[in-house]
């Protein structure tokens, strides 16, 4: 079989996600398939917390931080 039943990386990662933010975050997956990733936004004071959780579950640099400009779109000229 092409399965992994004992593979569910993703469904953790958002189980563990939900459990860990609740109300003050969203979050989504991103590609799939046989892989994929978790993009999760929340409050910066709970991100060190997350990082920490999330590394001891998947290892680290499992997670990392982006950063985001302050603004929306725009023009560049």
């Amino acid at each position: 079989s092409v399965y992994n039943y004992n593979e569910q990386g993703v469904s953790l990662g958002l189980a563990v996600t939900e459990k860990l933010l609740g109300e003050m975050g969203a979050w989504r997956v991103h590609g799939g398939g046989f892989g994929g990733t978790i993009l999760v936004f929340m409050p910066d004071n709970m991100y060190d917390a997350y990082y920490e959780q999330i590394s001891r579950i998947f290892g680290e640099d499992s997670c990392m931080k982006l950063a985001t400009r302050p603004f929306g779109a725009c023009k560049v000229n």
